[in-house]
Order: structure tokens, then C-alpha cells, then sequence
């Protein structure tokens, strides 16, 4: 049964509250601070995927080089892949984890030990918790193996920050981490 108005007129019904945003982190010399745009952490991934990639490659040459060379017919790329695949495994799956563990500890050492990644340093951002200041150890390790997952999983984690209104990814929000304009 509708809920009408006095004139017999159905009553518009009422829309549904907006999402809330989370706050951003205040600095601790209570300064509010900048999340950072999407662009920004894109190019930041661009240029972090690039010596990733980089030091990836080299590593997964030198495991899948070792060994007899494999031999395959005169078929296109893809078959040749899975000719290796089938003839190697051990060394695909290497290469596959090496992939993974670099994933994992690069942007864990930058951020640990160093002031951020490579991209993050050129374009100026910063990781910081809820209070504004910088991630503990621990949620350093759970955001870098967050992001490893998120990344392997068709990459929702990195593109689910294009559409979070706080531009935060699904591995920043379980973290408990931002990344902001420095």
C-alpha cells in the first residue's frame, strides 16, 4: 500500500542517503592533508612497474635459460608458449613466483626503509595512516601483500581506487593506509 498525501497524491519517497567518505588523515601538527589524485598514483604505478618489470624480466631470463633449449615447431607464439609451458614448468612457475615476491618486497623495502618508491619520490606522495603519520612496519607488509593480491586478481585492487570517491584502493581501505600529496 502506497503512503499517500491528503489530495490522494502518492508522496515521492525518499532518496537514499549519500555514501559516506572516510576522513582523511590530519597530520599530527594538525594540518589536514591532500589524498592523492588518480592520476598521480597511476603515473607513480607507471614508473614503479618499470624497474619492476625490469628486474622481473632479467630474473625470469636467467631461470628459463638454464637447462636444454626446448624444441618447438614452426607454430605461431602462442603455441611456442605452450610448448615452454609444457616442457618446463618448474621454471614457469619460478619466474611466475619471482613476479609475486618482487611485487611484494620492492615497494615494502622502498616504502620501509627508503621515503617511498621510485614514482611515489618523483611525483611527491607519501603513505601515511589514519593519524596522519607513517605506517607501522606491519601495515606496510599487509598493504604491499594486499596489493600483490589485488594486482594478480585482474588487477581490481590497483582499479578499484578510479571509481572509490576518496580515490583510495580496495588494498589502501584494508590497510588502513592513504597515500597522499607530500
Amino acid at each position: 500500500m502506497a503512503v499517500t498525501s491528503a489530495q490522494n497524491e502518492p508522496l515521492p519517497t525518499p532518496a537514499a542517503p549519500p555514501r559516506p567518505r572516510t576522513a582523511p588523515p590530519v597530520a599530527p601538527d594538525g594540518r589536514g592533508v591532500t589524498v592523492a589524485p588518480s592520476w598521480r598514483r597511476l603515473l607513480a604505478g607507471a614508473i614503479d612497474a618499470v624497474g619492476l618489470v625490469t628486474v622481473w624480466f632479467l630474473g625470469a631470463l636467467a631461470i628459463t635459460s638454464a637447462g636444454e633449449p626446448v624444441q618447438s615447431g614452426p607454430w605461431n607464439l602462442l603455441d611456442q608458449l605452450v610448448d615452454y609451458v609444457n616442457a618446463r614448468p618448474t621454471a614457469v612457475a619460478l619466474a611466475a613466483a619471482l613476479f609475486a615476491g618482487l611485487l611484494f618486497l620492492l615497494p615494502f623495502l622502498f616504502e620501509r626503509f627508503g621515503r617511498g618508491t621510485p614514482g611515489k619520490r618523483v611525483l611527491g606522495l607519501t603513505l601515511v595512516d589514519a593519524r596522519g603519520e607513517r605506517p607501522s612496519p606491519g601495515r606496510l607488509a599487509a598493504h604491499a601483500a594486499l596489493r600483490v593480491v589485488g594486482t594478480l586478481l585482474l588487477a581490481i585492487g590497483p582499479l578499484s581506487g578510479l571509481v572509490d570517491p576518496d580515490r583510495r584502493t580496495l588494498y589502501d581501505r584494508l590497510a588502513g593506509i592513504y597515500v597522499i600529496v607530500s
